[in-house]
């Protein structure tokens, strides 16, 4: 423990509402350091809360690790409605998921961000088939043109 601290110390507070990059001054000069830069993620991955019940939990602690982390990012697909956590690699994000597990006591789902796939008809074209199909019993038939 420590009363004081001085210019280019770098020192750890405790009980303190910040995020990194946060800056502290005694109170008497309004001082902001310039913010650091934050690489841009480089890695998705879907996840979500196995109960519905730890819902609250597990938003608890994606808050917490993102005010934590400034490469650590949650954002929520609209058209797929799932969570989605970005970070600088699979371990990165590999770490806060099991910190959920351990420090939350939240069992999380962890897969692949869901892609939808969207098809346009670009142009006009003739098609003509015709499908029969008789192998006992009721027969098949259609025809699509």
């Amino acid at each position: 423990d420590i009363q004081e601290a001085h210019a280019g110390q770098i020192v750890a507070v405790f009980g303190v509402d910040c995020s990194s990059g946060d800056t502290f001054t005694d109170g008497s000069v309004k001082y902001t350091m310039t913010s650091m830069h934050v690489a841009e993620p480089v890695m998705s991955l879907a996840v979500n809360p196995i109960s519905k019940d730890s819902g609250g939990q597990f938003s608890k602690a994606l808050n917490r690790f993102q005010r934590e982390d400034p490469t650590f990012r949650v954002g929520l697909d609209p058209e797929s409605g799932q969570t989605i956590i970005s970070g600088m690699g699979e371990l990165h994000l590999d770490i806060y998921v099991e910190r959920i597990r351990r420090e939350y006591k939240v069992d999380a789902k962890v897969g692949k961000p869901r892609v939808n796939f969207r098809e346009s008809i670009t142009q006009r074209a003739e098609f003509d088939y015709l499908h029969k199909k008789q192998s006992g019993g009721q027969g098949q038939y259609g025809r699509v043109c």
